[in-house]
């Protein structure tokens, strides 16, 4: 009989030990959920014990207030003293750069297709109908990097230039990194989940700060960058296992970087294991 009940209760401790797990997991999700609305980084609790200052980005220009990849996205980052600006670049069929995160057109504009079929000309006839506060911006067109990067100049921001389009002609690189050093005096970085953009980009910016973006980091990533001679690692912070690789990428001689942090607590995890630059849509610096 004392058998037979130790053997029921079993399945019973095990539903029970599931059952706090799960609790746990969901806690500690929402104690990272990300805010919806503008933060600032004054409100963290370890504002004032930085040994370094965090280096906040706005994510696809200050995202968190005007449409995302724009020129007004940018200026508004400027008016909130960002350290950088962080903004995507795709090619036109033509071979021009644009900034635009999706590879199709539609969820931000009134028309449709891919950028990468499209001319320039045709381009630049789509306005941005969507985003934060778009109601504020109309007629908000489509930027060209030439724009996007003097914007950054223009408000004294580092523009974090992320290269969406990997395998492009060599020349086409080449093309951008000119733009960049025409209009680009002091500090930039680049940044691709392309492997072969950024090594065609440190082709023609030999010294530039070049990151791997991963959204599932791994040892053969991290020895890859090392190998390639790249600056670091930016990573998705939401992706929880990433955090563990943190002391792994700094070990082996790389910077790390983390995307997107929207909540003050995560901001203060990735600063006290050494994550000193943080893109994020709505924290915006004190």
């Amino acid at each position: 009989m004392r058998k037979t009940v130790k053997l029921l209760l079993i399945p019973v401790v095990v539903l029970a030990l599931a059952a706090a797990g799960v609790f746990a997991v969901l806690a500690i999700r929402r104690s990272y959920a990300p805010a919806t609305h503008v933060l600032s980084v004054a409100a963290s609790k370890k504002e004032n014990r930085y040994v370094m200052p965090v280096k906040l980005i706005a994510h696809r220009g200050f995202s968190g207030v005007a449409p995302e990849n724009t020129v007004a996205a940018v200026n508004a980052a400027g008016v909130a003293d960002y350290f950088g600006v962080e903004f995507d670049l795709r090619l036109s069929a033509d071979g021009e750069w644009f900034a635009m995160h999706d590879d199709d057109v539609s969820r931000m504009t009134d028309g449709e297709g891919l950028i990468s079929e499209m001319t320039s000309a045709q381009i630049e006839k789509l306005t941005i109908d969507a985003g934060n506060n778009v109601i504020q911006y109309e007629n908000e067109k489509i930027p060209t990097a030439r724009e996007m990067l003097e914007a950054a100049a223009a408000n004294g921001l580092c523009p974090i230039v992320e290269i969406k389009t990997g395998g492009a002609p060599s020349e086409k690189y080449k093309q951008l990194a000119d733009l960049i050093t025409e209009l680009i005096p002091g500090e930039f970085q680049i940044i691709s989940f392309e492997m072969n953009a950024l090594q065609e980009m440190k082709k023609y910016l030999p010294d530039a700060s070049l990151w791997l973006l991963s959204s599932k980091v791994t040892t053969e990533q991290i020895l890859s960058c090392s190998d390639a001679g790249l600056t670091g690692v930016s990573f998705n912070a939401n992706h929880f296992l990433n955090h563990r690789y943190i002391d792994d990428i700094l070990d082996s001689g790389l910077m790390v970087a983390a995307w997107t942090v929207d909540n003050i607590r995560m901001l203060d995890r990735l600063y006290s294991k050494g994550v000193y630059f943080i893109t994020t849509n709505y924290i915006q610096p004190a």
